[in-house]
């Protein structure tokens, strides 16, 4: 694996560089709410009133911390590159700051290409408050969705995605029922245990962030550490 990240739009020095300065340790109470778009206002929607505003006394957490203080270090700009030893080969690109919210995957075999595009939302709103697709069970109005198979020597074909009641095309209530009601019939075998999902979400951030701050290829082979230079 060999990564690149920086932050290059959030936290404290870059919001200087762009002259944003003064600003408010958290969007509550603060004299901007309203009119700084990247202040989120969790009075605005019930839920996120409920879950996070009204819950402060619980356990600390601020969800509406200013995304330009000090204390922000993830980077939001990262490049990865993977290989593993199957010789299946990973390119990876995060862009956290675009303006359009969505992704692309895309899988090259040797029968041809597939394609899937999601568009959650492609612009928002200054005054937005909250993700409409995490919030509501409907999708958003300029949201869309594509899925392309690409054959060789063929014209490429669009495939239909089913969508499902609920959040995520019906993923949510899947995935609940499974948790609370037990596993149902999985004939392509989607689901993962703990191990396995705790080893995807482990390599998507850790060794990731590990390789980039060092600049080096990491090695995976029973543990991760630098390759030799």
């Amino acid at each position: 694996m060999y990564a690149q990240g920086e932050l290059r739009f959030y936290g404290a020095q870059n919001a200087k560089a762009r002259g944003m300065t003064a600003r408010p340790e958290r969007a509550h109470g603060a004299p901007e709410l309203g009119s700084d778009p990247f202040l989120l206002d969790l009075s605005a929607d019930p839920r996120l009133k409920r879950l996070y505003l009204d819950a402060e006394h619980e356990d600390g957490y601020l969800r509406d911390r200013d995304v330009f203080s000090e204390g922000i270090t993830i980077e939001d700009n990262m490049a990865v590159l993977v290989r593993y030893d199957s010789g299946a080969m990973l390119t990876y690109s995060l862009n956290a700051h675009a303006p359009h919210e969505g992704y692309r995957v895309v899988f090259n075999g040797t029968g041809g290409r597939i394609e899937l595009e999601v568009c959650e939302r492609s612009w928002t709103s200054p005054h937005a408050a909250i993700d409409p697709s995490a919030s509501s069970k409907e999708h958003a109005a300029d949201s869309w969705e594509r899925l392309t198979l690409h054959r060789h020597w063929q014209q490429p074909g669009e495939i239909p995605i089913e969508q499902g009641e609920g959040g995520h095309g019906g993923g949510d209530r899947l995935l609940l029922n499974d948790l609370f009601r037990g596993a149902g019939d999985d004939p392509l075998a989607r689901q993962a245990g703990y191990v396995d999902g705790s080893a995807a979400s482990w390599w998507a951030r850790r060794p990731t962030s590990r390789s980039a701050r060092a600049g080096q290829v990491l090695l995976a082979e029973g543990g991760t550490r630098m390759a030799d230079s």
